[in-house]
């Protein structure tokens, strides 16, 4: 019994944000979607530890991450981003066979990038950096 209860918590501690619309968001963060197939993959692996050694930076940018696979995997659960687990999500933003997927959505809800490679600290940064509302974000502070 005890292991069901501990399972339970666990799913409900989660940051899971499952067919949470994404919408709800706009105008007040960034949003970077991590998605990926093979939670696995030397990619999706890469990503998150570049994003991992970022948190000042993405704060700063109020840049939230989310992880998005068709379908959960517990090992995959360490990392203190949100996730959603849903296959109609995953598909509405990888409609491609691709197994990995990265998409930078503004603050306008457009998006701004989309790529099957590994995203740099560097050039995601350099990139919001450049848009006009971060400009005027680091003008007022």
């Amino acid at each position: 019994m005890k292991p069901v209860i501990a399972f339970i918590f666990i799913i409900l501690c989660m940051h899971s944000i499952n067919s949470q619309n994404l919408e709800s968001f706009k105008w007040k963060n960034r949003l970077l979607l991590v998605l990926t197939s093979n939670t696995k993959s030397t990619a999706f692996t890469r990503q998150l530890k570049i994003l991992e050694t970022e948190s000042k930076g993405l704060e700063e940018r109020k840049l939230l991450v989310f992880k998005i696979s068709p379908y959960l995997e517990m090992s995959s659960q360490e990392h203190n981003d949100y996730w959603i687990t849903d296959s109609k999500v995953f598909k509405k933003y990888n409609s491609s066979p691709e197994e990995f997927k990265v998409i930078l959505i503004g603050l306008d809800g457009g998006i701004k990038l989309e790529q099957n490679t590994v995203l740099t600290a560097k050039n995601l940064f350099t990139l919001i950096d450049g848009m006009p509302m971060r400009r005027t974000e680091i003008r007022k502070n």
